[in-house]
């Protein structure tokens, strides 16, 4: 089973650790990740909830071609936080859609060498938002791209 420890939790910094996390990564493929300041709290495992953008962050840069620009952006969504990262890639078909977030999948199983992964990585994510109540999914177009987001609910100061 899961253990959290949910606290009030700074969001700006969360994302703001995982885009540093991420960084080198984007670097190395001269990916620019774009984030805007939201001042949101929301009651979180920090840590955890770190890892589920670093999830979505990797996954973006991974899968978007050099020089692509990835936007992370948290807004306040009724009792909840909406985080989205959307990323430049290329997009996932409609019938890989409803398995993304499924234990050892991946959206294109023919490109996985290139693009190496357990298939862990989102079914794990999804496990952390729900186990904090919220909910994950993912909108994308085939040949534009991917918005992955999660909602998880807000501190007692932005609710």
């Amino acid at each position: 089973m899961l253990k959290l420890s949910i606290a009030p939790s700074d969001l700006d910094k969360v994302i703001e650790r995982s885009i540093e996390t991420v960084r080198a990564l984007a670097e190395q493929s001269n990916i620019k990740i774009a984030f805007e300041i939201s001042h949101l709290s929301v009651m979180a495992d920090a840590d955890r909830l770190s890892q589920v953008v670093v999830n979505l962050l990797s996954n973006a840069v991974k899968f978007s071609p050099p020089g692509a620009r990835i936007v992370i952006e948290a807004k306040k969504q009724a009792e909840f936080a909406e985080v989205s990262v959307t990323d430049e890639g290329p997009g996932i078909p409609g019938d890989a859609l409803t398995k993304v977030f499924d234990r050892f999948q991946q959206a294109d199983p023919d490109d996985s060498r290139a693009r190496s992964g357990t298939g862990l990585g989102l079914a794990i994510s999804k496990a952390i938002v729900e186990g904090h109540g919220g909910a994950m999914g993912v909108n994308s177009e085939v040949g534009k791209g991917s918005r992955f987001w999660f909602r998880i609910r807000l501190g007692d100061g932005d609710a």
